[in-house]
């Protein structure tokens, strides 16, 4: 039977599910929880951040070496999309969903490598991460 992962994801938090694919398209859906993943450090603002960052002092003004909120979602991604490499390497799925709002997805799929995104099958782009399972299925469907 073909299995379908499902990465549903924001910028501090992700659930990975997953479900037999035929089930997703009958109107049969049932999702397992693979893993909740969390990421509080996307969150805070960035000055929190950029008081314990580094950055360099350029024509008398101070700059800052990077937007740490953005390499901290940048983090989160590299670790979702390498545990979705692991899975891809342990034979674990058949085909990938992601669900992320969009600035997101972009986030992800530029951490993407070749093979893996040859499985991904649908992006869909929202932001369910607040959804119940059941409500995740119906939205699901809806998209597929």
């Amino acid at each position: 039977m073909t299995t379908s992962w499902i990465l549903v994801a924001n910028a501090s938090q992700a659930c990975l599910y997953s479900s037999p694919r035929a089930k997703l398209f009958n109107g049969h859906a049932t999702l397992q929880m693979i893993d909740n993943i969390e990421h509080p450090a996307s969150r805070v603002k960035n000055q929190a951040i950029a008081s314990d960052k580094l950055g360099h002092n350029g024509h008398g003004t101070f700059v800052e070496s990077s937007i740490p909120k953005e390499h901290e979602v940048e983090l989160f991604a590299k670790k979702l999309v390498d545990c979705l490499e692991n899975g891809r390497l342990q034979h674990k799925f058949d085909d990938l969903i992601i669900v992320a709002p969009p600035k997101f997805q972009g986030v992800l799929n530029r951490q993407l490598n070749g093979p893996l995104s040859q499985c991904l099958s649908v992006n869909i782009n929202k932001d369910y991460t607040q959804s119940s399972q059941e409500q995740l299925i119906t939205q699901l469907q809806q998209h597929l």
